[in-house]
């Protein structure tokens, strides 16, 4: 769904100039290069959606007092491959060499170094292309320079001390949604005010899913704008996005929600990529949010639970003596549940046996917290509570003991947070334990599999509601390279027995060498 910016003269408050809109568009064409993807080594001919939705408005509109530029701030909000960055580039060198400011300091701001290069990059492969432009322009690693107008292009990070003072002609600012607080665009947003005859805040982003967010704020805002509910006569808005009415699975959608479909975006290889996000359930999201531009909800629903249900079964504990087990341990405050997992690692996928924790003195406080039944729980067996107002350390350690009196227990992974007492006096019993570092990178590839062994129903478990809750209370955190780790939904959700399973598969996973399984003459058996 796509509604156009009705642009009006605003009872002759504004005039459009079109020589100086056509300046600016001819500017990408006869001295910028495409540097990336198919169109790399070609004359930057903006598309048309560009020339209509933002240039031309951006740099044709001006008062008719000053002659200045009306708009000074522009929110466009597109999907990804869309070109935003190639473009935000294209204006930032236009703002520093062409605009004709004395001491123009143009910024590429974004919540951390690695995003806010991403257009100052662009800008610098452009201008290492554009022999024509280096005669007015520098191009250095971390500075674009114009000796004749003593001008600047840097980028600029949220991390980066001492950004007041900075007096800005005009600010990229990259990937809105990932912007936590307001503080670092507001001193953007403050310093271009207070000297600068017409600058321009440039925001670009694609869609989040935090409604609390400044981003979601922003949107808001913008949109008001789109249908004139809001009297903000310097704001240019340029957003595509998949409406909600619109079916998301349907080409029509894909193809009016991206602008640039067929220029920087084959339909065929994002037909694809909707084929193989299909697949997996949390995909699903980041497709819609990243591809269609669709505000997702703030937690993102994770693991399946209708393929988690099917993976309950009765396990055979005697089968499972026969197996390589590996402890997952997620140790939480004094006051809080505790658990350990046993993974038990099969011949077509994996079992597990959780343990839950929680002091008996606080199980009606817990209850009244997260508004569920734990003395129930406790009474069918499914947690333990162990005596006093904290959690028992001394109980955890001798129910680990114990299992590993029953079952092969090669290693035990943990989380260091917590777990120093309990982890000495297990190594003392001749554990060998492990640290498991909380961190995107080791936690990525058991997350993963997880998710991996519910949808292919590998995982094998009895019926556990406590496990199940946690489950339905796990979400995920993506980076950028598309490494995951599991979070928490909401503040009061537990997902501790999620966790300690995932850590158990850490180590499993790690696990080499071992052959003589039972399982390797018959699957699991069950009664």
């Amino acid at each position: 769904m796509h509604k156009k910016q009705k642009i009006t003269s605003c009872g002759k408050k504004y005039y459009y100039d079109a020589k100086a809109a056509n300046r600016a568009v001819q500017f990408f064409s006869k001295y910028l290069i495409h540097v990336k993807g198919r169109w790399a080594g070609k004359p930057f001919k903006l598309a048309k959606w560009q020339v209509d939705e933002i240039i031309k408005p951006l740099f044709g509109w001006k008062r008719k007092k000053d002659g200045l530029r009306r708009f000074r701030v522009v929110w466009v909000e597109i999907p990804k491959k869309n070109g935003k960055s190639a473009l935000a580039a294209g204006i930032a060198l236009y703002m520093l060499i062409a605009d004709n400011e004395p001491g123009a300091e143009i910024y590429s701001a974004a919540v951390d170094k690695e995003q806010a290069r991403i257009v100052y990059n662009t800008a610098k492969s452009m201008l290492d292309a554009a022999p024509r432009l280096r005669k007015y322009a520098t191009p250095g690693k971390k500075v674009i320079s114009v000796v004749k107008t003593n001008s600047s292009y840097v980028a600029l990070s949220a991390d980066v001390e001492n950004k007041h003072g900075i007096n800005p002609h005009a600010v990229i600012i990259d990937e809105v949604h990932a912007h936590k607080t307001p503080d670092f665009i507001d001193t953007l947003v403050d310093g271009s005010t207070a000297a600068r005859s017409q600058p321009i805040i440039f925001y670009i982003t694609t869609s989040g899913f935090d409604r609390t967010s400044i981003c979601w704020e922003y949107h808001q805002n913008a949109k008001k704008t789109l249908k004139n509910e809001k009297n903000d006569e310097e704001q240019l808005v340029c957003i595509y996005e998949a409406g909600p009415k619109q079916n998301w699975r349907k080409k029509e959608t894909w193809i009016e929600a991206n602008p640039n479909m067929n220029i920087s975006i084959s339909l065929e290889d994002f037909e694809k990529d909707f084929k193989k996000v299909l697949k997996t359930p949390r995909k699903i999201y980041n497709f819609k949010r990243l591809r269609l531009n669709i505000w997702t909800q703030q937690s993102v629903v994770w693991l399946n639970l209708n393929k988690w249900d099917k993976c309950r079964t009765k396990l055979n504990i005697e089968d499972l003596r026969e197996c390589p087990c590996f402890l997952g341990m997620d140790l939480s405050s004094t006051i809080d549940l505790s658990c350990y997992v046993l993974v038990f690692k099969l011949e077509d996928g994996y079992a597990i046996i959780p343990k839950f924790y929680v002091p008996a003195e606080n199980i009606i406080e817990r209850e009244e917290t997260d508004a569920i039944a734990y003395r129930q729980w406790v009474a069918d067996g499914f947690i333990t509570a162990t005596e006093g107002n904290v959690i028992d350390y001394a109980t955890i350690r001798e129910d680990i003991l114990d299992d590993a009196a029953i079952f092969d227990i090669q290693e035990g992974g943990y989380d260091p947070y917590n777990a120093t007492e309990i982890v000495t006096n297990l190594e003392n019993k001749r554990m060998e334990m492990i640290p498991v570092r909380q961190g995107m990178l080791t936690l990525s590839p058991p997350t993963k599999h997880l998710e991996y062994l519910v949808l292919k129903q590998k995982l094998y478990f009895e019926d556990n509601p406590v496990l199940r809750w946690m489950a339905s209370n796990t979400s995920i955190k993506e980076d950028a390279t598309e490494n995951i780790k599991p979070i928490k939904k909401k503040s009061t959700a537990r997902i501790d027995g999620i966790v300690g399973t995932i850590i158990g598969l850490e180590r499993a996973m790690r696990y080499d060498g071992y052959s003589g399984s039972v399982y390797n003459r018959r699957g699991i058996r069950t009664t």
